[in-house]
């Protein structure tokens, strides 16, 4: 079976690639890196209502286009390749996509349709940053007189802190899985954390106390956990298209210098320790992207297949991005490790998104568990 872009997808994939050129640039990601929000809001703003990427996975009827995630994730294999830094991945692959598939009419219509037109930005908090799963939450929640009350507290939460959308995943008694929509009342606290990725935003969330109304619940009194948790294996693929794109771009970056670099009279790219170099990195970024779109395209049909493949695919992309950044700093040599290349800035983004929704151990153990190949 041979997998290929349609035509529209081929265009929609030229299109994010011409805007990011310029609004993506190696100096416009380090000026953006470098304001307080760590992303430049105009070019959001145009990225996802103009451009429509935020509404891409979403029904028509909640704002959105009615495609699949598996245009999103032609979306994030671009935005990984130029890491430009905006809140796409928190507001529609996390809080966009719990919000599909947990709220009702009326929530949709509140929360959903501003982060599907761009208007507004969203966020989900569910517990440890390196967890792919509803019931890791650190939340807990219980009714009380006119809503419901949450204490907890999320140390690492991918997104902006200054997040529109706020929505949490939290524990009750029972062990059931509530999703709720928090706003900025008393006892909740937000504060970002400084991040080794400078394109990427995390914060901190502390909930004591905090009430929130009764119609804050997503999905009604029944258990969210397997809702969400197929959520956060959608943005599992999502991030893996995203680490391909950054991928190919160390791949891209460490071939046009050997192309150019002299050594004894020649390219360092004739020598033949540097070609096996590229060529291994090429196969591990190839057999990832593979993986990353099987699971983009699982994301949008039913059936639980979406979890494996979104676990296997997040294996391969975190250690295809690790080696290509790594690979790509050593035929730089020394020059890789200046501030002025942008070769460590990917080096940064693989560190940090390698244990994000699982490390590649974590999921290869996840795999192997599911198949009944455990301890």
């Amino acid at each position: 079976m041979r997998f290929a872009f349609t035509e529209e997808q081929e265009a929609m994939q030229k299109a994010t690639r011409a805007f990011l050129a310029t609004a993506a640039s190696s100096k416009e990601v380090r000026r953006a890196s470098d304001t307080p929000r760590g992303w430049d809001e105009a070019a959001y703003a145009k990225a996802a209502g103009e451009l429509g990427w935020a509404m891409l996975p979403f029904a028509e009827a909640d704002g959105g286009l009615g495609l699949s995630w598996l245009e999103v994730g032609v979306v994030m294999e671009e935005i990984g390749r130029a890491l430009f830094p905006s809140p796409y991945f928190s507001s529609v692959c996390l809080a966009g996509s719990a919000l599909a598939a947990l709220g009702d009419e009326t929530a949709r219509a509140r929360w959903l349709a501003p982060l599907a037109t761009g208007e507004a930005t969203g966020a989900l908090a569910w517990g440890p940053a390196d967890s792919w799963r509803a019931e890791a939450t650190t939340v807990t929640f219980r009714e009380v007189d006119g809503g419901w009350r949450l204490d907890g507290e999320v140390p690492f939460a991918p997104g902006d802190a200054d997040a529109t959308t706020l929505l949490v995943a939290a524990r009750g008694a029972g062990g059931e899985i509530g999703v709720f929509v928090v706003g900025d009342g008393d006892g909740v606290a937000r504060a970002a954390r400084p991040t080794l990725d400078v394109t990427q935003r995390f914060f901190s969330l502390s909930l004591r106390g905090a009430r929130v109304p009764v119609d804050a619940r997503l999905g009604g009194p029944g258990d969210a956990g397997p809702l969400l948790d197929r959520a956060l294996a959608g943005a599992m693929a999502m991030l893996a298209c995203r680490q391909i794109g950054a991928a190919e771009a160390c791949l891209d970056a460490a071939v046009e210098y050997a192309k150019t670099r002299h050594q004894f009279g020649k390219p360092i790219g004739s020598f033949q320790a540097i070609k096996h170099q590229l060529a291994d990195v090429l196969v591990s970024v190839e057999l990832a992207r593979s993986a990353a779109y099987e699971a983009a395209f699982l994301a949008s049909r039913p059936g639980d297949e979406l979890h494996e493949s979104a676990w296997t695919a997040k294996a391969l992309a975190s250690a295809a991005l690790s080696h290509a950044a790594g690979q790509s700093i050593q035929v730089h040599g020394g020059v890789g490790f200046t501030w002025e290349v942008d070769v460590h800035l990917y080096f940064k983004h693989a560190q940090q998104t390698e244990a994000l929704l699982g490390a590649p151990w974590a999921l290869r153990e996840a795999y192997a568990a599911r198949m009944g190949m455990g301890a």
